[in-house]
């Protein structure tokens, strides 16, 4: 069963990649030439800013799913429930790490961005890119069981 999921997971996952960078491609493409390079370029700097703030995950998912694996094998749901809370804080904790750092970072856009070719409210663009990342720190950890079930499909 277990050989089952993990190549169910595997195809799937390949599949997942070869759309999203077809779709990426599709969507770069509408974007460079209907918004212009600019909106590209202001993407890409917003993409930056959280990923550098990204890092406060430092792979914590990836260790706490390494240790659910054996309490999956003795079928121990006690420990698997305190660990799920455990991951549920400590993603609570990254999320509150990154708005309150993307938040300080507000005031420095200026720095990084010409104001005065981009027409729209830059700030709550940002908001929107931080809020995006913030609150799917939020939602991860329920993901988490389904990873380590081999059952993400």
């Amino acid at each position: 069963m277990r050989i089952q999921n993990s190549l169910r997971n595997m195809i799937t996952a390949v599949m997942q990649i070869v759309v999203t960078i077809i779709l990426r491609f599709i969507a770069q493409s509408y974007f460079i030439h209907i918004l212009g390079l600019k909106y590209q370029g202001l993407n890409g700097l917003f993409s930056s800013i959280i990923g550098m703030l990204g890092i406060a995950e430092l792979g914590l998912g990836t260790a706490i799913l390494f240790n659910m694996y054996e309490y999956i094998a003795k079928r121990d749901i006690e420990t698997i429930k305190s660990l799920l809370k455990f991951y549920q804080r400590c993603y609570q904790a990254i999320a509150g790490f990154v708005i309150v750092f993307g938040l300080a970072l507000m005031p420095f856009l200026h720095v990084f961005i010409n104001m005065s070719s981009i027409n729209e409210n830059v700030y709550v663009i940002y908001l929107l890119f931080l809020a995006d990342s913030a609150f799917s720190y939020l939602l991860i950890y329920k993901q988490s069981i389904l990873i380590a079930h081999q059952k993400n499909i």
